[in-house]
């Protein structure tokens, strides 16, 4: 991972073959890698200066010996071993000479960079980089005892640098403040990783073929003791990002255009539904219910169809104007029929 060095060639290609031998033989392996980020991340909250921006942009675009030289060697190790699976090169590189292309891509809206709603305004931008995204996600505090309550809220400074505490993505998204306690701040943080896991998965599996293949979390289980990605500490404490994992993954899922987070009186919403079907078989006669609610009123809307095997439908859409009633408006969907799947929508009259 990484920047490497020339030296690192004959033993980097030395484990590419040993770890194909160690671990080829199982089935949940679907692709190999050679180098993660042989390049900078570009999505980052820097660089600021334009001759930085050119600098990284350059980075991933021209050839250097790392992804030239040295992962070529890494991929070419790999596929002598294994001609059975998928090899790629690198991950987490921009389009790039000659054929400027792109590789599996590092999203980290909502993180890194911008918000985690960006997602689907950026895959119809930039189609090419939903094509398999190989790291999205956010950092949470786990459930195991990682960091002492009683130095709350003045936590000490390297032991989260050991842990792998990004400070500038829980500045920006789970701050400290606003938290009494070092309990509330971690079941905060939680919340926020479920949730963001949760809608981009299913902003990707909406583009399912066209063009999203595929997707990967970053990281399912910590290895170690961390604030980290893992949905999984490293003692198996399961966090809330598991089950949304879990719920955005099912073989049919029902899903809408999104809210804004903030939504004003006399503003006009019109949201797409659709129903993924991951299944072999088609979906005969379905029924999509979409029930919106406010402290004063509510809509219903009902749609019913086919949705065809291994297929994305688009089911209906709904529109409405904002009432003038300040509070929480919630949109729940139900599917019934061949298959049963439910979601959420929530926003806030202000």
């Amino acid at each position: 991972r990484g920047h490497a060095a020339s030296s690192v060639r004959r033993e980097a290609t030395r484990q590419a073959r040993a770890m194909v031998d160690q671990l080829g033989h199982h089935p949940s392996i679907c692709t190999w890698n050679a180098h993660v980020s042989p390049a900078d991340e570009w999505m980052t909250g820097g660089p600021r200066s334009a001759r930085q921006i050119a600098a990284r942009v350059a980075g991933h675009q021209l050839p250097t010996w790392t992804k030239s030289v040295l992962d070529r060697s890494i991929k070419s190790a790999i596929e002598h071993e294994d001609g059975t699976r998928h090899v790629s090169g690198f991950s987490g590189v921009l389009p790039h000479l000659p054929r400027l292309d792109g590789t599996a891509t590092h999203l980290w809206f909502g993180w890194r960079r911008g918000s985690e709603r960006d997602l689907p305004a950026f895959a119809a931008r930039w189609p090419s980089q939903v094509r398999f995204v190989a790291e999205m996600g956010a950092q949470s505090v786990p459930d195991a005892p990682v960091l002492d309550a009683a130095d709350w809220p003045h936590l000490d400074t390297e032991r989260l640098a050991e842990l792998g505490f990004e400070s500038s993505g829980f500045e920006r998204y789970v701050p400290r403040d606003g938290h009494d306690d070092l309990d509330s701040w971690r079941v905060a943080s939680q919340q926020y990783q479920a949730g963001l896991v949760r809608r981009q998965i299913e902003a990707l599996r909406r583009l399912k073929y066209h063009p999203t293949g595929g997707f990967c979390v970053h990281h399912l289980v910590e290895a170690a003791p961390a604030i980290g990605f893992g949905l999984v500490d490293h003692l198996g404490g399961v966090k809330p990002g598991y089950a949304a994992l879990t719920e955005a993954c099912r073989p049919v899922i029902v899903v809408a255009d999104r809210l804004p987070a903030t939504i004003r009186p006399g503003e006009p919403h019109a949201l797409d539904i659709h129903v993924v079907n991951d299944l072999r078989t088609p979906l005969r006669g379905a029924v999509v219910d979409a029930h919106l609610q406010w402290s004063a009123g509510e809509h219903r809307w009902r749609f019913g169809g086919d949705v065809d095997a291994d297929d994305v439908a688009r089911v209906g859409l709904i529109s409405w104007v904002v009432p003038d009633a300040p509070g929480l408006a919630t949109l729940t969907l139900s599917l019934s029929g061949p298959a049963e799947a439910a979601n959420r929508y929530d926003a806030i009259i202000r």
